[in-house]
């Protein structure tokens, strides 16, 4: 594996993410017992409406790049909404690279940004099906706070354009 390289964008590098979103939203689907066919449906458009209609004062992408062939190892994704309300809203490392302490400089980099743009709580929501990342975000002090239950239903399908 070649050298990594980090760079960030705001949230017009959103775009640059889908490839590795979808394969942490196939991850999300394959671990979800109740909700895979919501994540099945999710469409990337969808995703990138939901940040837009975040009301998020400031985004963050951060991305981790194997400097041989700038393929995109890793990318998290950070906001901050109005009531000063920090969020690592996406984290991902492909399956490649993992291992090689990716995750850690980009989680590290995302609160950084977080704290540096005036965040006073922070808080990351994880899929049912992924609890096994709980144990890498106790490691920066997030810890379960509170279970939310959501009804299961599937959306309508996306409209195809």
């Amino acid at each position: 594996m070649n050298r990594i390289e980090y760079t960030h964008g705001d949230a017009a590098w959103l775009e640059i993410i889908q490839p590795l979103w979808e394969k942490l939203k196939r991850h999300h689907e394959q671990g979800s017992r109740h909700f895979a066919q919501i994540y099945r449906q999710f469409t990337f458009e969808q995703r990138l409406q939901k940040f837009r209609d975040s009301g998020a004062s400031a985004f963050r992408v951060e991305l981790a790049r194997d400097s041989g062939d700038m393929r995109l190892a890793g990318y998290c994704v950070s906001m901050v909404r109005p009531n000063d309300t920090g969020e690592i809203d996406s984290l991902y490392v492909d399956e490649p690279y993992r291992g090689a302490g990716i995750a850690d400089t980009l989680m590290r980099r995302g609160l950084d940004w977080l704290k540096a743009s005036g965040a006073r709580y922070i808080e990351i929501n994880v899929a049912a099906g992924n609890e096994s990342v709980l144990s890498f975000y106790a490691r920066y002090g997030f810890y379960p706070r509170h279970t939310t239950l959501a009804e299961k239903q599937v959306p309508p399908a996306a409209p195809k354009s």
